[in-house]
């Protein structure tokens, strides 16, 4: 008897158990969208998208509250998507959060975007123009890396840092203009970007810092193979960039040129 009452309790734990797990499921996707909702702020975070629209229109709100980050890898190689359109509410867009959308052409970003982490774009092969927000101050690293099909790109006057390889392999971008702001440019932001002919560069040459390594400043890994002569930076380190405009052939036009 007492085993049965066990065997009857445990039942209905089990039970109440498999309800409340997809309770919280349902809770937690909406129209193709999983989210998570922060207690502390009120604020939504969109963590994956499950739907198989072409276009994608992300939601401004869920359950009355904002959506304010897209987090990492939510779009990440969601093939079917063509367009993207961001709301207002949004602030912060995560590491490789549109990477691999190969077939992505057209994203609309607003202005309350205050951050985008690296990779956010990388291998959007088809994205063919894009206008990055007033709002963003830093293009981080490999954030258009091998999007090979981006044309045309306006970088906003709010921009002051341009990180590492920014730029990467995108080799259909034959002009752009850097505006007068930034006061950093990482490494090889046009690496592979082999069409490249004109970057206009609106600052005066003395108020940016440019990326740049030496010899002495190289930590030998004895477990690395080197390439070329050691006293040659650019073969030493094994292709990788180590001057802001490394593996570029554009011409380069400063304000004070």
């Amino acid at each position: 008897m007492k085993k049965r009452m066990l065997s009857a309790i445990f039942l209905i734990i089990l039970i109440i158990g498999i309800t409340a797990c997809a309770d919280k499921k349902d809770v937690d996707t909406v129209n193709g969208f999983k989210y998570a909702h922060d207690a502390g702020t009120g604020e939504i975070t969109i963590t994956a998208y499950l739907g198989k629209d072409v276009d994608v229109l992300i939601p401004k709100m869920i359950d009355e509250k904002n959506v304010t980050i897209i987090a990492y890898n939510t779009f990440k190689d969601c093939q079917n998507i063509k367009t993207v359109t961001v709301p207002d509410s949004v602030k912060k867009i995560g590491t490789s959060a549109f990477s691999g959308c190969i077939n992505l052409t057209d994203i609309t970003l607003p202005n309350s975007i205050i951050e985008m982490d690296g990779f956010v774009f990388s291998n959007c092969e088809n994205l063919t123009n894009i206008i990055l927000p007033e709002s963003v101050t830093i293009i981080n690293q490999y954030l258009f890396n091998k999007c090979r099909s981006l044309s045309s790109i306006t970088i906003p006057e709010s921009v002051t840092r341009i990180e590492n390889q920014a730029f990467a392999n995108c080799e259909n971008l034959a002009y752009i203009t850097i505006p007068e702001n930034v006061t950093y440019i990482g490494a090889g932001i046009f690496k592979g970007c082999k069409n490249l002919k004109t970057v206009n560069i609106l600052a005066k040459r003395e108020n940016v810092e440019l990326y740049e390594i030496t010899i002495e400043d190289i930590q030998i890994d004895p477990n690395k193979k080197y390439y070329g002569n050691p006293n040659d930076i650019h073969t030493y380190t094994d292709g990788e960039p180590v001057f802001a405009f490394d593996f570029c052939d554009a011409e380069i036009i400063w304000a004070d040129s």
